[in-house]
């Protein structure tokens, strides 16, 4: 043999070799296996078909692997004249050597074959029930109305998946908005699945088939849609003004709208009371989230902070406002846990320094939490709140003692003095400590008190805020003056004595509060 001759004899029997290694499973193999996992019933079956294969190659943990994939056809008969059971599939070999062996199959769907289609009139009547809102898919942001009654599209075809469970086209009209002052009608068409069963309200998936059957009420038993979004077919627009713009939701809106005003007026209710200052506010919170109660959090969270809506609305909170809620709702039975009933509160210190707004510290001095309370049209409102709260409480909360929280806070209004001049009080210096001083003058207008800390005429002297006072009950007290101004030696005349008495405080320049955790 020549040498050009053994080189295409090893060529040819190379090519052989792989084609022989690569031979697909044979229509017979493939049907003998889809009958062998596939058909329970032979005497039913009367007719079994295969597509032609297709082999693909896939790379596993470095090495290359073969599959090969046919689909097949199986028809059974059923018990009712002309009717017949179709089952459709993928069988899966894989090349093991010089073979390719089943490794599985997958029904990919079945329907049955010659059930006489129904009654249009009475299934167009059971479509008539269907819930507008119920066309409106969850990606569907632009349809505003249903303008038509549902019916069979023209010409649809009826695949039915049971003997007593149809999917069917319909089709009704409807307004989107085709831009953002621009409506559109258009002509629309979903898959919908339909039931029926013989009294008419519970489907029965196992029945015999019901050729005069009920169709199920829409409303009561809601049917299913195909996840598709289909904006439809245009036939007419118009242009709106920016004025009917802000009357005209989609559909969606509305019903998420619906939803969120029953979510909330379904929640217990809170007395939230008329508050005197900001501190009065922040406590009346803090007992809120101490109180653990998640219902009565999320109705006083929702109540006080407008800045958590939607604009125009007025169930519908933005991200912001559920994101906080949800925050401040998740593990809060823990916050009593970890806050005492009424805390220590200072700056937070940096650098050496406090400063910032003033925030509740827990039993361990650890975590914090603020409570930022500001006015906005005349009410009290919660500007910010930031907390966490753990899932699993630290064993050293549950055993700090009662001595490491602070006392029963009492706050001034506006025609009261807690500390007139003269008491002995223990009052929070800029530090964020607790020192012993004593009030030297009262500004009402900002509900604070003056305080010296120390006895000689240069001690520091700063104005405390009156949620930052406590009596001091240790320390030997001066008769305190039960006037809002320092004390004088100044003896009131009989003019005086017999004028009208009126409110007179001792007043600093205003100082703008932040609104920012300042106070109990």
């Amino acid at each position: 043999m020549s040498p050009l001759k053994k080189h295409l004899f090893i060529v040819l029997s190379l090519f052989l070799l792989t084609t022989v290694s690569f031979a697909q499973p044979s229509d017979a193999t493939v049907k003998a296996k889809v009958k062998e996992k596939c058909v329970k019933n032979n005497s039913k079956l009367t007719s079994l078909t295969v597509s032609k294969g297709s082999t693909e190659k896939e790379i596993q943990d470095g090495a290359v692997v073969y599959y090969h994939y046919r689909n097949y056809t199986l028809t059974f008969k059923t018990d009712y004249p002309g009717v017949t059971y179709l089952s459709e599939g993928t069988i899966m070999f894989k090349k093991t050597g010089g073979n390719f062996v089943y490794v599985n199959h997958n029904r990919t769907q079945s329907q049955y074959k010659g059930i006489p289609k129904p009654s249009l009139v009475d299934i167009n009547q059971a479509l008539n029930e269907i819930d507008p809102e119920d066309l409106v898919d969850e990606f569907d942001n632009s349809l505003v109305s249903i303008d038509s009654k549902v019916n069979i599209a023209p010409e649809t075809e009826w695949i039915w998946t049971g003997l007593n469970e149809v999917k069917v086209n319909i089709q009704y009209t409807g307004t989107r908005y085709k831009a953002t002052y621009k409506l559109g009608t258009y002509l629309m068409t979903k898959t919908v699945t339909l039931r029926r069963s013989k009294d008419g309200n519970t489907f029965d998936k196992a029945a015999p088939l019901l050729k005069d059957g009920k169709w199920l009420n829409t409303k009561e038993n809601p049917i299913y849609f195909d996840v598709t979004h289909n904006e439809g077919k245009l036939i007419s627009e118009r242009e709106i003004s920016a004025d009917e713009k802000k009357n005209i939701l989609p559909l969606r809106e509305k019903r998420y709208a619906e939803n969120q005003k029953t979510r909330w007026t379904s929640l217990p209710k809170v007395n939230i009371p008329e508050f005197k200052h900001e501190n009065e506010a922040r406590q009346f919170v803090h007992h809120i989230l101490f109180e653990g109660d998640t219902g009565k959090v999320a109705f006083v969270v929702f109540k006080m902070m407008p800045d958590s809506y939607k604009n125009g609305s007025e169930f519908v909170l933005n991200q912001h406002g559920e994101n906080l809620i949800s925050k401040v709702k998740h593990n809060v039975h823990n916050y009593s846990k970890i806050f005492c009933e009424y805390p220590e509160y200072r700056q937070k210190k940096s650098g050496g320094y406090y400063s910032g707004p003033r925030l509740y510290f827990d039993r361990l001095g650890k975590k914090t939490c603020l409570i930022a309370i500001d006015k906005q049209d005349d009410k009290w409102i919660i500007k910010d709140l930031r907390v966490n709260i753990p899932s699993n409480v630290d064993p050293a909360y549950l055993s700090a003692p009662d001595s490491v929280c602070g006392k029963p806070i009492f706050f001034s209004s506006e025609d009261e003095v807690q500390f007139p001049v003269g008491t002995r009080v223990t009052a929070m210096n800029e530090r964020g400590q607790w020192r012993n001083g004593e009030v030297i003058e009262v500004s009402m207008e900002n509900r604070q008190y003056r305080v010296r800390f120390g006895n000689d005429r240069n001690a520091y002297k700063n104005w405390v805020d009156d949620g930052n006072l406590r009596l001091n009950t240790e320390a030997p007290t001066k008769t305190p003056s039960t006037q809002t101004k320092p004390k004088t030696t100044k003896e009131p005349s009989k003019t005086e004595k017999e004028a009208p008495k009126t409110k007179k405080v001792i007043k600093k320049p205003k100082i703008k509060l932040k609104g920012l955790g300042i106070g109990g």
